[in-house]
């Protein structure tokens, strides 16, 4: 598994940004002032004075030329400056963009090289935040993984190839030099300055080379992946050539740290030791003001260290060298890294606790106390994890929560496992959690000087209270925090939940307060903030209602409004493909031309959406709509019959779909099921059949459209069940013939195995009630078929108990009920109940006596009568002569197959006679058929005749006789 802690540790460090030095821009203003505002990190600003200067005509040309490239890094810092994800998300995608345009028109400047950096800088910006997000909600993991190891692969050529082009600038420089190595002596200060800064620009190109690898190899989950050990080997490589060039400067030195923390990935911990004790060698002076930051990587690395020796177990060295560091560095106690050595001190101890006893485990209780006290009571990174910690060690005198930053840690790690969980009572309850320590940070606001965190906690509390079903105290959090806080940086945020919130609301009872609240917010949303992605959501919101309201024109119109340089455009164009979709739908029975029209559009915008959807990074709602414009691009290639094309589309949304625990369907799992099993069952994929058909059955509800669908999947396991019935079979005979007594028994529990997986679906789809008529008979007959009678009778019954209470579906269903009622008084035959069986077909055909199926079940009847007394095949042939007769058309050569059968029955009871004439009888009629329609209804017909003529004695078919057996006896 993933270390969280390694890797949050990697995603916190983010991309090594060094300023790049401009070449050749001489002392401009612009450029500086520019530089200043990049390298203080306010990329916001940046933009802003960009924008500003960009038309004024004493901006210098090499500016000019390299504006693009400006604009690119000024929108990377400002996506990594801002909180707002949506806008960090714009941000890269432009940066991209200016990227691609400075870079086509650009290919030779002198600053391309910089410009391929910058532009992997942002692809593992992306790849770097889906990585945080996959650790955050680990449900999505393995869907999100997957998706930053693309946008990370996509950074490594780029970074590759601004290395090489860095490359031939620092050889191209160096070749102006005199002399060799360490004695090269430039022609001027300039140009040495030059090239330490092409050099330091190239050592952080292979840095980035190296971190990318590291990076890729996390979104391994598998930590014995033969890929996720080559890509790891890779960054221990780039990282260790780093540290070899320049094993006492920190470049290679914060190099030779980030091996360690490859080695430690890798699980080669001893080697990971031994690194982190070489960099902690090269530990400079604390007291220079100067090395603060550079003094606080050697605090993580001596962290590092005392992790390593926690997961050996080795917590008496860990102890004790945990405890020399903290005596000889408490001047800086107050610092992060201070903090998190006590932190892991304190684990220590109580890991000890476990087995100590006596004063000895007093004295570590003590401590750690003392320790987890401190940590708590200080800012810091891990403050948060020493109040999880210290409140796991009081058991259950930490129920009662005492300040807010105890309030924060247990409402945070609740909403975190809230994330986390896969099942629903899991989420509830720990949201539940969450809610109520929310509540209570927000009661303790009062008490807290950073005014930023009190609002954070009212959002987070609004958010819980929605998850938890308090929809109408969420949105008047939520609105209200937005309404009094509308400079406050999740303000946008906390409005669009309230827009939301409100459409649920009014989804539930639609009325005129719910309609206030939605026309309150989004009016409130638009006229706040009208180029925030949180108007478009409010734009959205009032589109969805007016769908509500069946107002389809309206929708579609607002949908089309979003504007499209919007991320949430492609998620309108989804909307209003759908929309159209539905009224193609409602539409081409009474109006084709206008469905026609309905329908293009509706393929037009979906084609669009997609289209949109790959420029940019889905996630959350987005990528839901991104899911569901696939699908209904599968939907309609099913329409077409185009099967392949569908499978397309659905192959990817299915198995994302499978990796997930399913505790019930929803609208689009339940589509997604419906659209699979149709195009699996159609391109004849059983196995991929067979796993919707699973879900199906396990996960969907009893509705007439789940049933339906799971009746396809029947379908394809009777399929199955046949042809391993057969093979079981088959392997059977042949293991009895050779006497194998393994064979034979392995043969035979494959076929229980076989049997009873089959029975066992049977009987949960007939526990099921919502069936059309067509499903409920269509079970009903092959629990016939499985020798699951009782469960085949109440198939057959509940059609017929639904047309006694249900004159209207007696009426449409008249057929169907005269075939249950068949097949019902078959049952009755197969249970050997003959009397109750005759009484019951002769009271069908008092009701219906033109009715086919008890004409056969009569005959079925009489004929297995017969069997239990030969005596009686005179009278079962005799009705089947009649039969025929009533089936017989002179003029219709071709005969349906229904006669064929009456005719193969009438001569079984006449051979079955064993008399000459009747042989003599058999032979005419089944000849004569044969002569007349050599194909009958089917070839297996044909075989089927041809074997019970090989029962008829040779010499009876040598003897021309009338065909008298459609002259029955008079009575």
């Amino acid at each position: 598994m993933l270390r969280q802690t390694s890797a949050r540790f990697a995603l916190a460090l983010g991309i090594v940004i060094t300023a790049v030095p401009q070449i050749g821009h001489g002392e401009e203003p612009y450029y500086k002032f520019l530089s200043k505002l990049q390298e203080t990190g306010h990329g916001e600003m940046a933009i802003l004075y960009l924008q500003t200067i960009k038309d004024k005509a004493d901006v210098p040309e090499d500016l000019k030329t390299a504006f693009d490239l400006e604009m690119a890094r000024s929108l990377r810092f400002a996506a990594q400056e801002t909180p707002n994800a949506d806008l960090q998300q714009k941000y890269m995608l432009d940066a991209q963009q200016a990227l691609d345009k400075f870079l086509k028109e650009h290919p030779d400047h002198d600053e391309a090289a910089s410009a391929q950096v910058t532009s992997g800088d942002i692809s593992l910006l992306r790849g770097q935040t889906l990585m945080k997000t996959a650790l955050r909600k680990k449900a999505e993991k393995d869907t999100l993984m997957p998706e930053a190891r693309k946008f990370l692969e996509e950074a490594r050529p780029k970074y590759v190839k601004g290395a090489e082009m860095l490359k031939a600038v620092v050889d191209e420089l160096a070749a102006t030099a005199e002399g060799k190595g360490a004695k090269k002596k430039f022609k001027s200060a300039r140009a040495a300055k030059v090239h330490a800064e092409s050099v330091e620009n190239w050592t952080n190109a292979r840095f980035k080379i190296a971190t990318v690898d590291y990076n890729i190899g996390l979104t391994y989950s598998d930590p014995k992946s033969p890929q996720r050990k080559a890509v790891l080997l890779k960054a221990a490589g780039g990282f260790d050539a780093l540290f070899q060039e320049n094993r006492s400067g920190r470049t290679g030195i914060f190099a030779h740290m980030w091996e360690g923390k490859v080695r430690e990935e890798m699980e080669e911990i001893q080697t990971a030791m031994d690194i982190y004790d070489e960099v902690m060698s090269a530990q400079p002076d604390d007291k220079d003001a100067k090395q603060a930051q550079w003094f606080a990587m050697f605090n993580d690395v001596n962290r590092f260290r005392l992790m390593l020796l926690g997961r050996n177990k080795d917590y008496l060295k860990l102890i004790g060298d945990a405890e020399t560091w903290l005596a000889q560095n408490s001047r800086v106690a107050k610092t992060s890294g201070y903090q998190g050595i006590a932190l892991e001190l304190a684990k220590a101890y109580l890991e000890v606790i476990k087995t100590a006893t006596g004063p000895d485990a007093e004295k570590a209780k003590k401590r750690a106390k003392v320790l987890l006290d401190e940590v708590v009571k200080n800012k810091s990174d891990f403050q948060k994890d020493a109040i999880l910690v210290k409140r796991q060690m009081q058991g259950a005198d930490a129920e009662v929560l005492n300040t807010f930053d105890d309030a924060i840690a247990v409402a945070d790690a609740a909403a975190k496992a809230a994330s986390e969980s896969t099942t629903h009572d899991d989420i509830k309850k720990n949201w539940t959690e969450a809610e109520k320590a929310y509540t209570k940070a927000v009661e303790f606001g009062g008490t807290v000087k950073d005014k930023n965190r009190v609002l954070m906690t009212r959002f987070a509390l609004a958010q819980s209270q929605f998850m938890v079903g308090k929809g109408i105290e969420a949105y008047d959090n939520s609105m209200t925090l937005a309404r009094e806080n509308p400079q406050f940086n999740k303000a946008p945020a906390a409005a669009a939940l309230g827009v939301n919130i409100a459409l649920y609301l009014y989804g539930q009872t639609r009325d005129e307060a719910a309609m206030k609240r939605i026309n309150d917010c989004t009016d409130f949303v638009l006229k706040t903030w009208p180029q925030h992605a949180e108007a478009d959501d409010a734009r959205i919101a009032l589109g969805k209602l007016k769908l509500i309201q069946r107002d389809f024109k309206g929708a579609i119109e607002i949908f089309l409004g979003v504007n499209p340089a919007s991320d949430r455009y492609p998620s309108a164009l989804q909307f209003a493909s759908q929309t159209h979709w539905a009224l193609y739908q409602q539409g081409k029975m009474a109006d084709p031309d206008g469905a026609k029209v309905q329908r293009e559009k509706a393929v037009e915008l979906a084609q669009k959406c997609l289209i949109a959807f790959e420029k940019i990074e889905a996630k959350g709602a987005l990528a839901q709509s991104q899911k569901d414009a696939q699908l209904l691009m599968a939907e309609i290639k099913i329409e077409e019959n185009q099967f392949e094309e569908a499978a397309k589309f659905l192959q990817p949304l299915f198995d994302e779909m499978k990796n997930q625990p399913l505790t019930g369907l929803d609208q689009y799992t339940r589509r997604l099921l419906v659209f699979s099993m149709k195009t699996f069952a159609a391109l004849e994929k059983n196995n991929e059949a067979a796993e919707v058909g699973n879900l199906l059955v396990s996960a969907g509800e009893d509705s007439p459209i789940i049933n339906s669908t799971a009746i396809e999947y029947v379908k394809i396991a009777k399929q199955e069940w046949i042809k391993e019935t057969k093979r079981t079979a088959d392997e059977l005979a042949a293991a009895e013939q050779k006497g194998e007594e393994g064979v034979i028994n392995n043969a035979k529990l494959a076929q229980k195995t076989v049997r009873d997986k089959y029975v066992s679906l049977l009987e949960q789809l007939t526990a099921r009630k919502q069936y059309d008529l067509q499903g409920l008979l269509f079970l009903a007959d092959i629990c016939l078929d499985a020798g699951l009678t009782e469960k085949g009778r109440d198939q057959y019954q509940a059609i017929i108990d639904r047309a006694a209470g249900d004159p209207n579906f007696a009426k449409k269903s008249a057929a169907a009920v005269i075939n249950a009622r068949a097949k019902l008084i078959a049952v009755l035959r197969q249970e050997q109940k003959y009397d109750e069986a005759l009484k019951q077909v002769e009271a069908l055909l008092k009701d219906k006596p033109n009715a086919l199926e008890p004409m056969f079940e009569k005959g079925n009847i009489l004929q297995t009568l017969a069997e239990k007394d030969p005596k009686k095949y005179d009278k079962a042939a005799e009705y089947w002569a009649t039969l025929r007769n009533k089936l017989q058309n002179p003029s219709q050569l071709k005969k349906p197959p229904e006669y064929y059968e009456v005719v193969y029955n009438l001569a079984f009871c006449l051979i079955a006679q064993k008399q000459a004439e009747k042989y003599t009888q058999a032979n005419q009629l089944l000849s004569s058929s044969l002569a007349i329609s050599p194909t009958l209804d089917s070839p297996e017909r044909v075989t089927k005749f041809k074997e019970l003529q090989k029962q008829i004695p040779a010499s009876a078919k040598k003897t021309a006789a009338p065909d008298t057996t459609t002259k029955p006896k008079k009575k």
